[in-house]
């Protein structure tokens, strides 16, 4: 819903950017700053599903059997076209809106002066209201996606919300031995980071190694630096309190300085639902250790500024069971 100088309010419609920025990725959001030897999975597409494509009128099309609500491609729209509507997905208002065109004189504005326009407001709301409904009906969708989609769909998926959260990042392409980590985060010359995937399974005690693993790779072969390398597993549950993994987090700050966040691909979708532009290299918003008394409070509900609507019951996707 777009509020206009006259107080008059009009869903947005879309104007078919010839770019599609709701359906493919630009070259250079999907390929590493600074690393030119990085192998890169050059798939451009938003949706890790493929549920969204240009249809033969040459607008953006969904299809909901295969939309998870990860909200990529609505937080990606540059008019706020595309709505995440809980039990069918994403929707994308494609009709001619009458108050809309009226309200913003297309007449005598082209799409892309029209897109320009809309680009330099500012933007606020929220894409979609999690609840433990909507928990449950995601939860759903991601497994069935997993199966369908195979291997490379938690490392896609994972890349596509840190893009659309405002992250430049890179997959390494199928079949690739030599480049072991799985995602490398760059948004400039001297920053960067690499990321750990742990999908359908809690984030395991290998999961930090790996990360070093990487971090030394990348230091020591390709002139990266400690100090300017950001570090992240993401994972689809958090380990619970008795686990060992959070102890080894905070055994690698205490020895080397290194601050491992750990994010739930759930939480990526918080940010995308909030329109959330979170650049993961420029801040440690979400290290966690065993010192933590509770990740939603301490961690999630800080970076949303108010409370989660969700039930106080523990959630591997949100918070620390103990």
């Amino acid at each position: 819903m777009i509020l206009f100088s006259n107080q008059k309010t009009a869903f947005a419609t879309c104007l078919g950017c010839q770019d599609a920025p709701c359906v493919f990725f630009k070259e250079s959001e999907i390929t590493p700053a600074n690393f030119d030897g990085f192998p890169v999975n050059r798939c451009i597409d938003v949706c890790a599903t493929g549920a969204i494509r240009i249809g033969d009128n040459g607008l953006p099309l969904i299809d909901n059997e295969k939309c998870i609500l990860c909200g990529a491609c609505a937080s990606r729209c540059p008019l706020g076209a595309i709505r995440l509507v809980a039990g069918r997905g994403a929707v994308i208002e494609v009709a001619p809106n009458e108050a809309f065109l009226e309200a913003t004189n297309s007449d005598s504005h082209n799409a892309e002066l029209m897109r320009n326009l809309f680009q330099t407001l500012p933007t606020e709301g929220v894409s979609l209201i999690e609840s433990d409904d909507i928990v449950n009906e995601i939860t759903s969708k991601i497994q069935k996606a997993a199966a369908v989609v195979g291997d490379q769909f938690p490392n896609l998926l994972t890349r596509n919300l840190l893009i659309s959260s405002g992250n430049n990042a890179a997959i390494s392409r199928k079949g690739n031995n030599f480049m072991r980590m799985d995602i490398v985060l760059s948004n400039t010359m001297e920053t960067s980071g690499v990321v750990e995937v742990e999908f359908g399974q809690d984030a395991n005690m290998e999961a930090p190694r790996d990360v070093l693993d990487s971090i030394a790779v990348l230091v020591s072969r390709y002139n990266w630096t400690i100090k300017n390398t950001a570090s992240f597993i993401v994972t689809d549950l958090l380990p619970n309190r008795r686990s060992e993994y959070w102890h080894i987090i905070q055994d690698i700050n205490n020895v080397f300085g290194i601050k491992i966040g750990t994010i739930t691909i759930f939480c990526l979708m918080l940010l995308n639902w909030n329109r959330k532009k979170l650049i993961l290299l420029k801040n440690h918003n979400f290290y966690a250790d065993r010192a933590i008394d509770s990740y939603r409070a301490e961690v999630l509900e800080p970076l949303m500024q108010r409370k989660l609507k969700l039930n106080n019951l523990p959630n591997p996707l949100v918070d620390i069971a103990k």
